[in-house]
C-alpha cells in the first residue's frame, strides 16, 4: 500500500513551527548574551568597589584610624550588605553589619560563609575575599590582612529575571502567532483543499462525478472550486453521454445477439425452424411417444425439379416459391406438428400421435394433394410437385440420424418412382440403390476421372459505383457423363456424412492453388478462397498438408483463403483454434462462411484468428425489406470493423442491395449481380471484361 505524505496544512504548520523555533533560538542566544553582559558589568562593579575599599583600608590601617564606622559607610555606598577585615591570624579587625563577629573566634573563610548562610538572605549573596595591600615607603607589601565582603546581587538577579521573563513572553507570543496562523491556514486553505481532495478522491474511486465542491469565502479557493466544479460537471456530462452510448451499444448488441440466435435456429427465408432445432424435437417426440405408447413419423419432402425452376426464372423466383411451399405445409398440418427447412429445397415434418401406418399414408397423401396444385407467383402460373419419404419411430429408427436417413432413402425412392409420390421406408427398399449410395460409389470415381470441375465466383470491392476484383471463391461442380452437371447441394452433404469430404476438399484446394499460381505467373495475383469442413481441423496434419500443397505449387500463402463453415465442432474445439492459428501464422487467410445464420458468439470471434466474415446470402437478401434488417446488417458491419475483421456480403443479386450494403459500410461483395460461378474459361472472360468497369 502506498504511504500517504503529509497534508498541505501539516506541511505549512511544520514550516511555521520550524520558523518559530529558529526565532526562539535567536531570542535565547540574545538573552544568554544579555545575561552574560549583565554579569560582567556586575563583576566589574564589584571589582571597582573592592579596589576602592581595599585602598582606603590600607591607608587607614597604616594610620591606625577607626575602621568600624568607616567600613559601614563604605559598605553602604558600594552595595555591600556585610564585610569584615581580618589579619593574618584571622582575627576580626573591623566589621560592617556583622557586630557578632567582633567577639568571635578566628574568622576563616569557611566560618564566614557559614555565618552568611545562617542569615538566609532573600537573594544569592556574593562573597568575595580580597587581600589588603600595604604601602611601605612606596613599596606594596602583603601584611596578611584580608577584606571579606558580601555584595548585594538583587540588582543582578532582577535584571536577569527580567531578561528571562522577556524571553519567555517572546517565545510564548511567537508560538501563539504560529498557532493562530496554523488555524487560519487550516480554515482558509487546508480545510477547503481537503474538501476538494476528498471530493476528487471519491470521484476517482467510485466513478461518481456528480459530486459538488462547496464554494469557499477565500477568493482563490473559491475560484479553484468553481473551476473544479465546472470540470467535474463536464466529466459527468461526458460520462452520462458515454453511459448512454454504452447502454445503447449494449442494447444493440443484445438485439443483434437475440436476432442472431433466432436466425441460428430458424431459416431466414421461410421463418421455419432449421435442422438445429430438429434434433431437440426428435428427442422430445421420442420421449412423448414412449410415454404415451404412440408413434410419430418423420416426413422428408423435396421439391421436384427445383433446379429447373431456379435456372429458368431466377433465384428470387425460387425463393418466393420456397416461402409459399413452407406456408402451405404449415397450413396442411396440425398446429402441434412441426415443419423444418432441412436445407435447399428439402423440408422435414415431424407428426406425432399416430396409431398406424394408415395414419402415415393419410398425412403423406394430404401433403401431395396440398402441394400438387397450380399456383400463381410473381405473375407466372406454375405447377409444382414434391416427392415425400417417411420413416416411423421406433420401427425405422430411434435417433435423428436413423430416422432422417431412412426418410431420405424413402424420398429418393419416391423420386425413382416418377416423382410427385410418397414412399414409406421399409427394409426391402435398401435392396434398391439409393441416391446416397450412388453418390458414395460414384464420387471417388469422379475424382479419379477428373469429372469434378472448379468454378470461380469473383469477390469485388465496390467504390463510387465502380467495382474491382479482389478475389475469387472456388466452387465445385460434378460433370457426370450420364446425369450431366450436378450442383454441390446434390453431393457435398453426402460426402460429409460418409467421410468423403476431406478428399473432396483437398481436390478442390489443390486445383484452385494450381490455377492461382498460373494467374500469378501471368502477373494477375488473384487470391482464391476454398471451402473447408470442420473435419479437417481435428488434426494438426491439415497444416502440414496445406503447407505441402503451397510448397509444391509455389503459391504465396497470402493468396489462399480457407472458408470455414461455422459449427459447434469448431467453436468447442480448442485444438481447432490452435490449428487455425498455425495456418494464420503460415500466412494463409481465414474466413468464417455463412456468418449470421450460425450461433457464433462475439467472444468466439475475438478468440480465433479471422481475416474475413462472409455474410450469409439469406441476410443480404433481407437488407431492403425493413429498417430493422438494415440495422442488423449495419450492426454486423460495425462489429466486424471493431474486431478488425473484413466483411464480405454473399448472394448480392440486384443494384438496390449493392447500394444499401455500400451505404452501411460493407463494400466487399459476391453474388450473381456481378457474376455467377463460372468455369475457368468463363471466369477469365469476365475478368477481361471487368477491366472496363
Amino acid at each position: 500500500m502506498q504511504k500517504q505524505g503529509l497534508s498541505a496544512s501539516a506541511k505549512i504548520t511544520l514550516i511555521l513551527l520550524l520558523l518559530a523555533a529558529v526565532v526562539c533560538a535567536v531570542a535565547l542566544v540574545i538573552t544568554l548574551r544579555s545575561v552574560d553582559a549583565v554579569k560582567q558589568q556586575h563583576q566589574q562593579q564589584v571589582e571597582r568597589s573592592l579596589s576602592a575599599i581595599t585602598q582606603s583600608l590600607s591607608q587607614r590601617l597604616a594610620g591606625g584610624a577607626e575602621l568600624h564606622s568607616w567600613l559601614n559607610r563604605a559598605a553602604t555606598h558600594n552595595n555591600v550588605v556585610a564585610a569584615v577585615v581580618v589579619n593574618r591570624q584571622s582575627k576580626v579587625l573591623a566589621q560592617a553589619n556583622m557586630p557578632e563577629l567582633m567577639q568571635a573566634a578566628p574568622m576563616t573563610m569557611k566560618a564566614f560563609e557559614a555565618v552568611i548562610a545562617d542569615r538566609n538572605y532573600s537573594f544569592s549573596p556574593q562573597i568575595v575575599s580580597s587581600p589588603i595591600i600595604m604601602l611601605d615607603e612606596g613599596v606594596a607589601m602583603d601584611a596578611g590582612n584580608k577584606l571579606i565582603t558580601v555584595f548585594d546581587s538583587r540588582g543582578l538577579e532582577a535584571v536577569q529575571s527580567a531578561l528571562w521573563n522577556t524571553f519567555i513572553v517572546v517565545a510564548v507570543a511567537i508560538f501563539a502567532v504560529v498557532a493562530c496562523a496554523g488555524l487560519l491556514i487550516h480554515r482558509w486553505v487546508a480545510a477547503p483543499l481537503k474538501r476538494i481532495d476528498k471530493a476528487l478522491t471519491v470521484a476517482g474511486q467510485t466513478g461518481n462525478f456528480a459530486c459538488f465542491i462547496e464554494e469557499d469565502t477565500n477568493a482563490n479557493i473559491r475560484k479553484l472550486s468553481l473551476g473544479l466544479n465546472a470540470f467535474l460537471s463536464k466529466v459527468r456530462t461526458r460520462e452520462m453521454h458515454l453511459e448512454k452510448r454504452v447502454r445503447q451499444r449494449s442494447d444493440d448488441l443484445k438485439r443483434l445477439s437475440d436476432d442472431l440466435k433466432y436466425r441460428a435456429l430458424h431459416d431466414t427465408l421461410t421463418g421455419l425452424p432449421n435442422r438445429s432445432l430438429l434434433e431437440d424435437e426428435i428427442i422430445r417426440a421420442a420421449a412423448a411417444a414412449d410415454r404415451k405408447g404412440h408413434y410419430f413419423a418423420v416426413f422428408m419432402m423435396d421439391l421436384d425439379d427445383f433446379k429447373v425452376v431456379n435456372d429458368s426464372f431466377g433465384h428470387d423466383f425460387g425463393d418466393q416459391l420456397l416461402k409459399q411451399i413452407a406456408a402451405r405445409l404449415q397450413n396442411n398440418l396440425r398446429g402441434e406438428d412441426r415443419v423444418y427447412r432441412y436445407g435447399g429445397d428439402e423440408f422435414v415434418a415431424v407428426v406425432e400421435g399416430l396409431n398406424s401406418m394408415i395414419d402415415v399414408e393419410t398425412i403423406a397423401k394430404g401433403i401431395l394433394k396440398e402441394l400438387n396444385n397450380d399456383l400463381e407467383l410473381m405473375g407466372r402460373e406454375l405447377t409444382v410437385s414434391v416427392s415425400v419419404g417417411a420413416s416411423v419411430y421406433p420401427k425405422h429408427g430411434r435417433t435423428l440420424s436413423e430416422l432422417v436417413h431412412n426418410a431420405d432413402v424413402a424420398m429418393y425412392a419416391a423420386k425413382d418412382k416418377g416423382k410427385n409420390s410418397f414412399v414409406i421406408y421399409h427394409d426391402d427398399i435398401e435392396e434398391n440403390e439409393s441416391h446416397t449410395d450412388w453418390i458414395i460409389k460414384e464420387l471417388p470415381k469422379a475424382m479419379s476421372n477428373n469429372e469434378l470441375l472448379v468454378y470461380y465466383q469473383p469477390n469485388v470491392k465496390v467504390e463510387k459505383g465502380m467495382y474491382q476484383l479482389v478475389g475469387a471463391e472456388a466452387l465445385v461442380r460434378w460433370r457426370h457423363p450420364e446425369k450431366g452437371v450436378l450442383m454441390p447441394q446434390e453431393f457435398v452433404a453426402h460426402a460429409e456424412e460418409y467421410s468423403l469430404i476431406t478428399q473432396l476438399d483437398f481436390y478442390v484446394l489443390h486445383s484452385a492453388c494450381v490455377q492461382a499460381r498460373v494467374w500469378c505467373d501471368k502477373g494477375i495475383p488473384i487470391p482464391v478462397a476454398v471451402n473447408m469442413c470442420a473435419e479437417h481441423f481435428k488434426s494438426y496434419r491439415v497444416v502440414e498438408r496445406i503447407k505441402s500443397i503451397l510448397d509444391e505449387v509455389g503459391l504465396p500463402p497470402h493468396l489462399l483463403c480457407l472458408e470455414l463453415r461455422d459449427s459447434s465442432d469448431m467453436r468447442d474445439c480448442f485444438e481447432a483454434n490452435k490449428i487455425m492459428a498455425s495456418l494464420h501464422d503460415l500466412g494463409v487467410k481465414i474466413a468464417l462462411d455463412n456468418y449470421g445464420i450460425g450461433s457464433t458468439s462475439i467472444n468466439y470471434l475475438r478468440t480465433i484468428p479471422l481475416d474475413y466474415l462472409k455474410l450469409d446470402k439469406s441476410i443480404v437478401r433481407d437488407v431492403n425489406l425493413s429498417e430493422k434488417d438494415k440495422n442488423l446488417i449495419k450492426g454486423m458491419v460495425d462489429l466486424a470493423r471493431d474486431l478488425n475483421i473484413g466483411l464480405v456480403a454473399e448472394g448480392v443479386e440486384d443494384e438496390d442491395q449493392v447500394t444499401s450494403l455500400a451505404g452501411i459500410g460493407c463494400d466487399t461483395m459476391q453474388g450473381f449481380y456481378f457474376c455467377e460461378p463460372r468455369d475457368l474459361a468463363g471466369f477469365v472472360q469476365w475478368v477481361q471484361e471487368s477491366t472496363h468497369h
